[in-house]
């Protein structure tokens, strides 16, 4: 179970979990305190308790990973899909503009060509 531990100049923070008393949970600055592992992702989603963890003022310890870590290769892979997907977008605007007919399923490539033949 994931473990939390409040550091910096914050004397407390009541999080936004209830306890098993039905109260909120307390993280008081120096002590630890664990929550479950569905706790931490609602925390993580927490806009104000995300910022404090990736500042630092909150550290957590013993959390899994709550996306699984891409290797490089898949975040370039990711970025080159974005792109071309954008390029497409803007040939397939391109097209109806002009009152081209194309496929929706058309690659970058066949779009490039139509846009070609359409300038020729």
């Amino acid at each position: 179970m994931p473990k939390y531990t409040l550091s910096g100049e914050q004397a407390a923070i009541i999080l936004p979990v209830n306890g098993a008393n039905g109260m909120r949970k307390r993280l008081v600055n120096g002590e630890t305190i664990e929550v479950s592992d569905a706790e931490h992702a609602k925390l993580s989603a927490h806009r104000v308790v995300k910022a404090f963890i990736d500042s630092g003022v909150i550290t957590v310890d013993g959390a899994k990973s709550l996306k699984p870590d891409k290797t490089p290769e898949e975040l370039k892979a990711e970025v080159e899909a974005k792109e071309q997907a954008k390029k497409i977008k803007t040939l397939q605007t391109a097209l109806t503009k002009k009152g081209i007919e194309f496929d929706k399923d058309a690659t970058l490539e066949q779009l490039e060509a139509l846009v070609a033949q359409s300038e020729a």
